[in-house]
């Protein structure tokens, strides 16, 4: 299986980010398209996505604090892959990732047709995104994903759709 990408940024995201050291006061999109062409046995599947990339800036309301260790310094910096051509599929199912590969498992489903990458905490496997559990609902990381999730994604799913 061969699998080839192309797209075009719109700026150099990490080049910002590094400049702002992660922390802008005001908030930083960028949004491509990228083309993912996979090749099976002769047969190639074209795919499309838009992506979106959101750092939320200082003051806006999005911004979450890490409320845990100082030490760690957690940027609420999430992306969204939406589907464009050929639109997914009824049932499709879209996946968290981090900057570290997560397996395809359906703990790390999104139960949308969407992708989302972003600066989750992960559990001490490193395997799964760190949710609520009776023993963990107070931790500083499963309180950032949580917020990370309802408020970063849900904002950057709206900037795709409606500005």
């Amino acid at each position: 299986m061969v699998c080839r990408m192309q797209g075009k940024r719109e700026k150099n995201l990490r080049q910002i980010l590094h400049q702002c050291e992660g922390r802008s006061s005001k908030s930083i999109t960028s949004q491509y398209q990228v083309t993912i062409h996979n090749t099976k046995d002769g047969q190639v599947n074209k795919q499309t996505m838009l992506v979106l990339h959101y750092l939320p800036g200082q003051q806006d309301k999005y911004c979450i604090k890490y409320k845990g260790n100082k030490r760690h310094r957690y940027i609420p910096l999430v992306g969204v892959a939406v589907p464009t051509q050929p639109i997914a599929t009824p049932g499709a199912q879209g996946s968290l990732f981090t900057f570290l590969p997560l397996p395809l498992d359906p703990a790390n489903a999104t139960g949308l047709p969407v992708q989302v990458n972003a600066y989750f905490t992960l559990d001490q496997n490193r395997r799964h995104v760190k949710w609520r559990t009776h023993e963990s609902s107070k931790e500083p990381d499963v309180i950032w994903n949580e917020e990370l999730v309802s408020e970063v994604v849900l904002e950057a799913k709206y900037i795709r759709h409606f500005r």
